[in-house]
């Protein structure tokens, strides 16, 4: 069977994501019902992939989808009261990690086929998982907002490393670049940042973030998204690592974890999330489950929005 179904107590579904081309539904194999009659839900989508990291010394974020998940059965209630456990059904990807095409393809097709009817939160990983995703999601979403402490604009690899998604995503015209907004960045090479110059890319870097303050943000999000259907990118890394200590790449500077929670639910006022993605949560790092946990209340924001 391709799929393994259980019920967790707090409602969600779980299920194993075994993919062989186009031989199997994930709507229909989650809900089995027919899809006028069937209840809106949040696909979450673990991808326990961190072959895209170069630096073998900082990878362990595969480790974090089941984690993440964990810290999520102790959110009852999203900050507007949903009942958000009963809306979604977390799902994971099979991978081949020794190799990347495969691998870039098989999220790709797990991510096309969650995004049929449903609102899609995937959970990687390190950034390099963020490519499939966005492929899938390519139709469905205009706009990009990319959260991250780096550019990830380095190489022109395909399927690009965790240091190039951006990149790719530009160079194969998943979004275009008037279409993109980066937020957070603080870190960077020359190389990158004329790359984002020529291409007319609009980066909020994150000490003009706390120069101009978070309501100068908001409205700078709200400016950008114009209603259209949007794609959220978020690398753990945007956030200070003093509140976000668990990812390989610690920045100092970064925006606390209550502006950035306060950020995705202001975007969620203005424009409909149909896509998400969080990266480079990286348990060995991480101190008392503190970064899995705000991975999980951010997924309960986005979700419920």
């Amino acid at each position: 069977m391709l799929f393994s179904l259980f019920i967790h107590g707090i409602g969600a579904i779980d299920t194993a994501f075994n993919y062989e081309s186009d031989i199997y539904s994930l709507d229909t194999a989650i809900f089995a019902k027919k899809p006028e009659k069937r209840r809106k839900m949040t696909i979450i989508l673990k991808i326990p992939f961190d072959l895209g990291l170069m630096d073998s010394s900082k990878r362990g974020t595969a480790d974090a989808p089941d984690i993440v998940q964990e810290e999520a059965n102790d959110i009852f209630l999203s900050e507007t009261g949903v009942e958000w456990s009963k809306k979604l059904s977390w799902t994971s990807v099979e991978l081949n990690k020794g190799d990347f095409d495969e691998t870039s393809a098989k999220i790709e097709a797990a991510a096309r086929a969650a995004l049929k009817s449903d609102k899609l939160i995937a959970v990687g990983g390190d950034h390099s998982v963020s490519y499939g995703v966005m492929k899938a999601a390519k139709d469905k979403c205009k706009k990009l907002i990319y959260f991250d402490a780096h550019l990830d604009c380095q190489d022109d690899f395909l399927p690009p490393s965790h240091e190039d998604i951006l990149r790719a995503a530009i160079s194969e015209k998943i979004f275009l670049p008037e279409n993109i907004l980066v937020i957070g960045v603080r870190n960077f090479t020359k190389e990158e940042k004329k790359f984002v110059e020529d291409k007319k890319i609009k980066v909020i870097y994150a000490n003009e973030a706390f120069e101009k303050g978070i309501s100068w943000l908001v409205d700078e999000i709200r400016s950008f998204c114009k209603g259209e259907k949007t794609y959220i990118s978020i690398d753990i890394d945007v956030v200070d690592p003093a509140f976000a200590p668990g990812t390989g790449w610690r920045e100092p500077g970064g925006l606390s974890s209550r502006e950035l929670i306060f950020v995705l639910q202001n975007i969620a006022k203005v424009s409909a999330i149909q896509a998400a993605d969080i990266v480079e949560i990286s348990p060995k790092f991480d101190q008392n489950r503190i970064t899995a946990r705000l991975g999980a209340k951010i997924i309960s924001e986005i979700a419920t929005q």
